[in-house]
């Protein structure tokens, strides 16, 4: 109705280009990080639409915090069949800073550049400080 033959053809592409974004951003969205857990043994990412994404912290070789256009955060790390790979998220990802210390304390052979080790040396002091505050 709103469409027809003689409609422009600006007008016949637009629906489509909208469509297109949509389901772009739904698709970004459920395949995107979702959750991040600690476990005893290895760290966990979890993903709505993915299935789970799950690290021993022995086979993390490296942290990484860079920027491309907005900040990324990435674990280098040795999968269950020995090949190197890299996961990549977001640094706009709650609490990431949170979770790089974290990942940072249980991944004893992990390698941090030395402009990220200063911010995780920083957490762990600011840390310190307010347990001791808290006592």
């Amino acid at each position: 109705r709103f469409v027809s033959n003689t409609s422009p053809i600006f007008f016949k592409i637009l629906p489509i280009a909208i469509a297109f974004v949509g389901l772009d951003s739904v698709l970004k969205k459920i395949t995107s990080l979702n959750s991040v857990t600690f476990e005893q043994d290895r760290l966990r990412l979890g993903f709505i639409a993915k299935r789970a994404l799950e690290i021993p912290y022995e086979n993390i070789r490296k942290l990484e915090l860079y920027r491309k256009i907005t900040f990324y955060f990435g674990i280098s790390y040795i999968d269950l069949n020995g090949k190197e790979k890299k996961y990549t998220a977001q640094a706009s990802f709650p609490h990431t800073l949170e979770i790089i210390l974290n990942i940072a304390d249980m991944a004893p052979k992990a390698a941090i550049p030395d402009q990220m080790q200063s911010i995780v040396d920083y957490l762990k002091s600011s840390v310190q400080d307010g347990i001791q505050q808290d006592n």
